[in-house]
């Protein structure tokens, strides 16, 4: 079994506020009498249609003209298709567009399953067969990049293009650093969080600067977490951090041939991990651009991790002129 040395026990407090979202310890509780809220409830860009995958039923809200070559939106860890609210309008104005929630999250099925990043990238596939699309732009945010660049590596054929909005699967970890996440992170640690260190993940953590209107984010979580779903949902977060761990595609972007935009927050406070790594996420995004033989980078001014929320006119601009300097 792996040993952590000294500087694993060290830096654990520090590291697991980012990646196992303790929070902080503000007093600020709003939504003590708050209800409990279905997944079903939540709110999307538009309306949502099922497919099923091995037996488990996927959602996804598809917008935009009918063709067979679409821009494909895959979120991030924890979040839903609700979380594309801003975008998804905008960038269907003059292009077919899909957001998929995957398995475990949003109004998705949430089977119990050993979750990897093949098996997301290979769950977006097939709803993209059933969907009637041949060729994609797929677009991930954090973990969904990972599963987009994934889906890119076991499905080349099928790929047009990719954006990759603060992705993970560029900045690594070695053996120990993986080791000391993987042990950091539990289903009961996640379903016990409380509505401070919920408020302090979403300041903190996932935005640049806070506005009343994201108020609503953590109602949501708040209710979300008194559902009888909930549990399983929680479930999926842990595997998904593994998933990422276990998943790594480094070594393999070189063999993407597809074009490739990088997108990032110049204040992302997620990317790269800020105490076992340091640094800026300019560097992540430079690492990624060297690393992909057709790939650029954009970075967008006064926007954290959640940039495709923060700041959605810049984000859905450079996506736009992207497809069209790219003909996608």
């Amino acid at each position: 079994m792996y040993k952590f040395n000294e500087k694993y026990i060290i830096i654990g407090v520090l590291a697991m506020s980012i990646w196992v979202f303790t929070g902080g310890c503000a007093t600020n509780h709003r939504y003590d009498d708050a209800p409990a809220m279905s997944f079903a409830e939540l709110a999307y860009p538009g309306p949502v249609s099922f497919a099923s995958v091995d037996g488990v039923g996927v959602a996804y809200v598809d917008m935009g003209p009918r063709a067979d070559t679409a821009v494909v939106l895959i979120h991030g860890l924890g979040e839903n298709s609700g979380f594309w609210e801003h975008n998804m309008a905008a960038l269907a104005q003059q292009r077919r567009v899909l957001a998929i929630d995957l398995p475990g999250y949003g109004r998705s099925d949430k089977p119990e399953l050993d979750f990897s990043m093949a098996y997301y990238a290979d769950v977006v596939d097939q709803v993209l067969q059933q969907a009637g699309v041949r060729r994609a732009v797929l677009v991930g945010h954090s973990m969904g990049g990972q599963v987009s660049l994934t889906w890119a590596l076991r499905h080349p054929e099928r790929m047009a293009g990719l954006i990759l909005a603060a992705p993970a699967g560029i900045e690594t970890f070695d053996e120990g650093e993986a080791a000391f996440l993987r042990s950091a992170v539990s289903t009961d640690l996640y379903m016990n969080q409380t509505e401070d260190q919920i408020r302090s993940t979403y300041q903190n953590n996932l935005f640049f600067s806070w506005r009343p209107e994201y108020e609503t984010l953590i109602k949501e979580r708040v209710r979300l977490g008194r559902s009888p779903e909930f549990k399983a949902y929680a479930w999926a977060v842990v595997k998904g951090i593994h998933a990422m761990l276990d998943g790594p595609v480094y070594d393999q972007l070189g063999a993407i041939q597809a074009p490739v935009l990088v997108l990032f927050g110049y204040q992302d406070a997620l990317i790269p991990n800020p105490f076992l790594h340091g640094g800026e996420p300019r560097e992540i995004g430079e690492r990624a651009v060297g690393a992909i033989p057709h790939a650029e980078l954009e970075m967008i001014d006064e926007a954290g991790h959640m940039l495709q929320y923060e700041r959605p006119e810049r984000f859905n601009a450079a996506v736009l002129r992207w497809l069209d300097a790219k003909g996608l």
